[in-house]
């Protein structure tokens, strides 16, 4: 249970972008389980410190982790997927070669109910595809993310606002407009209120893109309002 913990503690500030901390509870995790007799998510947690190296950019490292992450694997599923991600850490330089590794990781998933891993695999494939600049592929990729998700989860939201990105920069702000009014309405069914603010300021920003600059207007005294709640 300690292990667990802390394990879930590393998930959590990897999510919320603090990677240091993440990999200090990570390796915790990892030890105390390590000590254990069964060690049955020593694997899992092996995984998740690949992850956290992998979004610290320390590609070598989370090849290694992903590898042992591999060897200690119970499924054969789960082994492939750190296999592949082991061999994807190797050609980061190549997006085209990292691709190819990650529909292999959705063709493994395809019959799989591990939710967590199809979003992260449907994101991933996403970047990739707009670091070639296939933005329309990136754009089917964030909607097959959307299928695996709660529609009202922060993570929707996150998802969606990749989604708006992706068609401001396509220059289709019109239907931008109509995702972020849907993103918005999310937002605000959290209690999260940085989201809830980023959010307003996101649509506030996208009006001023067609000049509508009264509601924009509106939009920032809304957010004057959210900052003094926070």
């Amino acid at each position: 249970e300690i292990a667990a913990n802390h394990a879930e503690l590393a998930k959590a500030l990897a999510d919320a972008g603090d990677y240091s901390k993440a990999l200090v509870y990570i390796n915790k995790a990892i030890q105390f389980e390590s000590h254990t007799k069964a060690k049955n998510n020593l694997g899992t947690y092996y995984r998740e410190l690949g992850r956290i190296q992998e979004l610290q950019k320390i590609y070598a490292q989370a090849s290694s982790s992903y590898r042992k992450a591999s060897e200690l694997a119970s499924d054969s599923l789960t082994k492939r997927l750190n296999r592949n991600d082991a061999q994807r850490m190797q050609v980061k330089s190549s997006p085209e070669a990292e691709l190819e590794l990650l529909n292999s990781n959705a063709y493994i998933l395809s019959n799989s109910n591990n939710n967590r891993e199809k979003i992260r695999n449907f994101t991933q494939i996403a970047n990739t595809n707009i670091s070639l600049n296939n933005n329309a592929v990136a754009l089917e990729n964030y909607r097959d993310a959307l299928n695996s998700v709660d529609s009202t989860s922060e993570e929707a939201v996150e998802i969606k606002s990749n989604m708006v990105d992706i068609m401001v920069s396509n220059k289709d702000v019109e239907n931008a407009i109509v995702l972020q009014k849907e993103i918005l309405v999310s937002a605000f069914n959290t209690d999260n209120i940085t989201i809830q603010v980023e959010q307003l300021r996101n649509f506030s920003e996208l009006l001023l893109k067609i000049d509508s600059t009264d509601a924009a207007i509106n939009i920032l005294d809304n957010l004057v309002v959210c900052y003094m709640i926070l």
